[in-house]
């Protein structure tokens, strides 16, 4: 899978979680790197995407 593809996958995976499940999306860098972290409506849970995104 090349890098363009992946980014565009989690483009819609990030809206899906904001538009469909009600998460906020916050966007942030970590030692250089921009990582998304989605954040649940009753902020209960966090998931990070530790995933290298360019």
């Amino acid at each position: 899978m090349t890098a363009e593809k992946a980014e565009t996958l989690f483009t819609k995976l990030d809206n899906i979680m904001k538009t469909q499940y009600q998460f906020q999306i916050k966007k942030e860098n970590v030692r250089g790197k921009p990582v998304i972290t989605w954040i649940p409506p009753f902020g209960t849970f966090e998931c990070n995407t530790w995933v290298v995104r360019s």
